[in-house]
C-alpha cells in the first residue's frame, strides 16, 4: 500500500473532513498510541498504519481491502 493509496481509501470511507482529523487525531495502540499521521512521518509502512487503524475502527473488510481495488483499477487502466 502506497501512501496516497492509504488517504485515498481514508477519504472515500469516512470523507475529507472525518478522514483528516482521524489521521490527526486517532490513536493508534499498536502505534504506541501513535495518530496516523505521526505513524507515516515517523516512517512506518503506509500498509501497517492502515491495518492498525482499520483494527481500532473495527473496519470491516470493504474498508480493510479498499486499497486492493484501487490497484487493480489502475492495473486494468494501463493494460487497455
Amino acid at each position: 500500500m502506497r501512501r496516497s493509496e492509504l488517504f485515498e481509501a481514508l477519504t472515500a470511507t469516512y470523507g475529507e473532513a472525518l478522514g483528516t482529523s482521524l489521521a490527526a487525531d486517532l490513536a493508534l495502540v499498536q502505534l504506541g498510541g501513535r495518530s496516523m499521521n505521526a505513524a507515516l512521518a515517523d516512517g512506518i509502512d503506509p500498509a501497517k498504519v492502515w491495518a492498525a487503524f482499520c483494527d481500532e475502527m473495527e473496519a470491516d473488510d470493504e474498508v480493510r481491502f479498499y486499497h486492493r481495488s484501487l490497484t487493480r483499477e489502475r492495473s486494468a487502466g494501463r493494460s487497455g
